[in-house]
C-alpha cells in the first residue's frame, strides 16, 4: 500500500511540475508576443529543442559582423529613442509601436511568423480559443497560474 501511495505522490508531483512549466512557458510566449505586437496565435508552437522552427540556428560570425556594420545606426537609433521618450511615460507596447513604425504591417507579420515562439507542451485548442478572445493575454495566463497555485 505504501508503494501505491508513493507512486501516486510521484505522479501528482510530476503533473504539477509539468503544468507549472507549461503555464510559465505560455506566459513567456504571450508576453513576448505582446512586446513585439504579434497577435497571431499560429506563431505559438510546441517547443522542441531540436526544431529549427522554434529554436533557429544562428551564425554567430554573421551576427557579430552585422552588429559591427550597424554600430553607427544603433547609436542613432538609441539617440532617437531617448529623444522620443525622454521624460515621458508610455506603455511598452506604445514604445515598440513607435520604434517599429517604419516596418509595414506585412513585413512585421512575416518577421513574427519566421520567429515562432515555442511553448513547452504546446498550446491546446481550448487555450487557443480563450487566448483568441483575450484583450490582455499575459494577464490571462498569469491569472491561470495564480488560479492553479491557489
Amino acid at each position: 500500500e505504501d508503494t501505491e501511495s508513493d507512486e501516486h505522490e510521484v505522479s501528482k508531483n510530476a503533473t504539477f511540475y509539468y503544468d507549472i512549466t507549461h503555464l510559465f512557458s505560455l506566459l513567456h510566449a504571450v508576453a513576448v508576443q505582446e512586446l513585439r505586437l504579434d497577435d497571431n496565435l499560429e506563431n505559438l508552437i510546441d517547443y522542441n529543442v531540436h526544431d529549427d522552427e522554434c529554436n533557429p540556428p544562428i551564425d554567430l560570425s554573421q551576427a557579430f559582423r552585422n552588429m559591427q556594420d550597424t554600430k553607427g545606426h544603433a547609436r542613432e537609433f538609441d539617440e532617437h529613442a531617448v529623444a522620443l521618450f525622454a521624460g515621458k511615460q508610455c506603455s511598452m507596447r506604445a514604445a515598440v509601436r513607435q520604434v517599429t513604425g517604419h516596418f509595414s504591417q506585412n513585413n512585421w507579420r512575416v518577421y513574427c511568423s519566421s520567429m515562432k515562439l515555442g511553448v513547452i507542451g504546446g498550446v491546446n485548442q481550448s487555450e487557443r480559443e480563450i487566448l483568441g478572445m483575450a484583450r490582455d493575454r499575459p494577464y490571462l495566463v498569469q491569472s491561470w497560474l495564480i488560479q492553479y497555485l491557489a
